[in-house]
């Protein structure tokens, strides 16, 4: 009765190592498919061949099967039928006591079989040619609408002050420094607003990345991964930046013209008080 139960305990390590067979070839069938969506994931957003895997088949395991296996201890003969509880009367059995007994013989494993990668496609990715060309858009709508302004104030303050008549004066040469130092920071302005947008845009693609890679860790499912990545590229990419003519960004008014005019005047004034001097000193006239 032993070597009965040894042969049970065979057939179950035997069904036990069919599973785990069956097992680790589904674990590096989860493994490929995880593999292949990452780097789907990375060629669209860095640009390469995407790839989609065809054919091939899945682990598995074979039917199990039954045979007679003969089990010596018990008395009497048993006719020479197999399937008898008493021992045998043929072959090497023949006149031993046991009996013939009917086990199952667990199926093998089948190892998975790769199927072939194609390309499915080729993507641009969002390099920084990408990004410097939605920058530079922002630029080049901003910044000549700047120059024009700035063009547009530098004619009307120097109209201010020739009609005023200082325009070749220290007053002047400080009015159109300030004009200059409004220019430069309304460039930077501009500039600083085409950066900020800029890195929303990278957030915006790294955030789709981000969910691309979570998709696929829940649903081991590169193809089905690739199909929402990709209209979420194309959103992306369709992206366009928000310009609005740009308002009056120059006030001469702060810088020249009334403030100029009335220094001027305010000099002007003094020097035609009596005993007014330009040293703020004062004389007794006799």
């Amino acid at each position: 009765m032993c070597l009965g139960g040894s042969s049970d305990n065979s057939a179950m390590i035997n069904q036990q190592k069919a599973e785990a067979d069956e097992a680790r070839g589904k674990e590096e069938a989860r493994k490929a498919r995880i593999a292949q969506g990452l780097g789907n994931i990375k060629a669209m957003f860095e640009g390469g061949n995407t790839y989609s895997t065809t054919g091939g088949t899945p682990a598995s395991t074979t039917a199990a099967t039954t045979k007679q296996v003969w089990v010596p201890g018990a008395t009497g003969g048993g006719g020479g039928n197999p399937n008898s509880t008493k021992g045998g009367s043929y072959g090497t059995n023949a006149g031993q006591g046991g009996y013939y007994k009917t086990v199952t013989v667990p199926g093998t494993a089948v190892a998975a079989t790769p199927g072939q990668q194609v390309v499915t496609g080729t993507q641009a990715g969002f390099g920084e040619d990408f990004f410097n060309k939605f920058r530079d858009s922002i630029n080049n709508y901003y910044l000549p609408q700047v120059k024009q302004q700035f063009g547009d104030a530098f004619n009307e303050l120097t109209y201010r002050l020739v009609r005023n008549g200082l325009g070749q004066s220290s007053a002047g040469n400080t009015e159109y420094a300030d004009l200059t130092e409004q220019n430069k920071l309304n460039e930077a302005n501009v500039k600083g607003k085409a950066d900020t947008a800029t890195a929303g845009l990278k957030k915006s693609v790294s955030d789709a990345r981000t969910a691309a890679e979570a998709q696929l860790y829940a649903t081991e499912n590169p193809d089905v991964v690739a199909n929402s990545t990709l209209a979420n590229i194309r959103n992306i990419s369709a992206t366009e930046p928000d310009l609005s003519p740009l308002a009056d960004v120059f006030n001469v008014a702060s810088v020249g013209g009334a403030g100029a005019l009335k220094g001027y005047q305010n000099a002007k004034y003094r020097a035609q008080v009596p005993g007014y001097n330009s040293s703020g000193a004062t004389s007794i006239v006799s």
